[in-house]
């Protein structure tokens, strides 16, 4: 037969693993919702990290931009130069040719 006996003892330790695991599982529970509160406090801080290093890439855009087109303008100053340079070298030759014939006449 079973003895279904129920002793002060047997029946303050069920009730302190009872209360035991019930303020176990709320500790749980209270560590979990602070744990996704902070991941979503960071995830914040990244999101608002992200934004401004978006924005610091248009700026950075934005003056790549700018030099490319200074680096086109100073490549199209340069063909000048070299354009004005070589009419005034074929002037120059133009000129001591001619000066060269003036005195050949003489």
């Amino acid at each position: 037969m079973v003895e279904w006996t129920i002793s002060i003892g047997n029946l303050l330790t069920t009730l302190l693993s009872l209360g035991g695991f019930i303020f176990a599982t709320f500790g749980f529970f209270y560590a979990l919702r602070r744990s996704i509160d902070m991941t979503g406090e960071r995830i914040l801080l990244l999101s608002g990290r992200m934004i401004n290093v978006e924005n610091e890439l248009k700026e950075l855009q934005k003056v790549l931009v700018a030099m490319a087109v200074q680096d086109e303008k100073m490549v199209q100053f340069e063909r000048q130069i070299v354009d004005y340079r070589k009419s005034s070298d074929d002037f120059c030759t133009w000129l001591r040719n001619d000066i060269s014939k003036l005195r050949e006449t003489r």
